[in-house]
């Protein structure tokens, strides 16, 4: 259901008199798209540090997609209904590119201090 979406600026070349002037950056802002309703969950921003998605599951996630050996059967569509029923199974997390894991709100996830 969610998907991490780069949005990338252009990098801009100025020149004059086929001389290279100056050059502007690339910037580059992500955030995750909610592709059930295709809103932004999280707007896309300069600010966000997002490698990718982990999701877990304490109950197996319905895959209507996959073959009988549980291959990937791209001919399949996953169903609207079915990300709304796999979302109350699972619990999505954002891993950062320093390897800091946050939930879909941003918050910083620590582990527990004194659990043995």
């Amino acid at each position: 259901g969610y998907v991490v979406m780069k949005v990338v600026d252009e990098k801009y070349v100025y020149y004059f008199n086929g001389e290279k002037e100056w050059e502007e950056p690339i910037v580059e802002r992500t955030g995750v798209l909610d592709i059930a309703t295709m809103k932004w969950l999280i707007k896309p921003s300069e600010k966000n540090d997002i490698q990718y998605l982990l999701y877990s599951a304490l109950e197996k996630l319905s895959k209507e997609y996959e073959n009988n050996d549980g291959s990937l059967n791209t001919s399949v569509g996953i169903s609207k209904n079915q990300v709304i029923e796999n979302r109350k199974k699972a619990d999505v997390y954002i891993i950062s590119h320093k390897y800091k894991i946050y939930d879909l709100k941003l918050n910083l996830l620590e582990p527990r201090k004194g659990i043995d």
